[in-house]
């Protein structure tokens, strides 16, 4: 079977045809894609600078936090030995008795 060549060029072009329609829809599916890359770049950095001014804020917290640990180990620390020197001395008395 002979195709002529007006046939030939009719089937190359509708050819061409169904791969640019396919081009088109790539480009609007990449298109697409790029908004919502963008949306989530946009997004990303708002999270990111969020946690940054959260850091910020939460840093004297924990220095406070320190200080209070500190505070309450000390007063642990003064307590033991209080209490240490309280049996001491009442050792001391029950023996003098």
């Amino acid at each position: 079977m002979h195709i002529d060549d007006k046939e030939f060029f009719d089937r190359i072009a509708g050819q061409l045809d169904k791969l640019s329609e396919e081009v088109s829809e790539i480009k609007q599916i990449l298109t697409k894609q790029q908004g919502e890359l963008n949306m989530h770049i946009y997004r990303t950095e708002l999270a990111e600078e969020g946690i940054e001014l959260l850091s910020k804020r939460v840093s004297p917290l924990e220095t406070k936090n320190n200080y209070l640990d500190g505070s309450l180990k000390f007063i642990g620390v003064v307590s033991s030995v209080s209490g240490l020197l309280w049996v001491l001395v009442e050792i001391v008395k029950s023996l003098n008795v």
